[in-house]
């Protein structure tokens, strides 16, 4: 079932909130906008690096994004 906004409930039975969902579209188009207005990619490729340790959600996986990230 699709919520407005998440909740402890929701994210517990991973349902899909609607905010989160325009959440991410506008972030993605701003992330983009920044990237190609500014000719800037650095945190695109941060991302692309640091995702799938997070992604993982291990502790040894989030561990290591983070080490990364502050490296």
């Amino acid at each position: 079932m699709v919520h407005l906004h998440s909740s402890i409930d929701s994210r517990e039975k991973k349902e899909t909130s609607i905010l989160s969902i325009i959440e991410t579209i506008i972030l993605v188009m701003l992330v983009w906008f920044i990237a190609l207005h500014y000719d800037y990619y650095m945190h695109i490729w941060t991302a692309i690096f640091i995702a799938p340790f997070l992604m993982l959600k291990t502790d040894k996986s989030t561990k290591k994004a983070i080490e990364l990230f502050t490296y």
